[in-house]
């Protein structure tokens, strides 16, 4: 159980990986053209929203395998608080990307 544990940890690791590399995207957006822009801001919301099931997945099984360590509690709280601002930030960003997805929409329509 544990092996399986880990490797959905490992899984949500990697969906996680997208947070670190978004402000290199998200700096070259403005040099794009319209249709890229919302391309691109596109496929940053829809990756957002996957990125926040890789959160759900760390949640988990992170819980489950804590529960089988033996770590300090300061190490848990430090995890669980960064956890918690990781899912604040995913969710934060979710309306500023709709409502510029919807700005560039009505760009291009006129």
């Amino acid at each position: 159980m544990w092996n399986v544990t880990f490797f959905l940890h490992m899984v949500g690791t990697a969906a996680l990986g997208f947070y670190l590399i978004l402000p290199f995207v998200v700096g070259g957006i403005q040099k794009l053209s319209l249709g890229a822009q919302e391309g691109a801001i596109n496929t940053i919301r829809v990756t957002n929203r996957f990125a926040q099931y890789g959160l759900v997945i760390q949640l988990l099984t992170g819980g489950y395998l804590m529960s089988q360590g033996d770590y300090s509690p300061a190490w848990m709280i430090i995890v669980t608080i960064l956890l918690l601002a990781m899912f604040a930030v995913g969710g934060i960003m979710s309306k500023p990307l709709k409502n510029a997805l919807a700005g560039i929409r009505e760009k291009r329509r006129k």
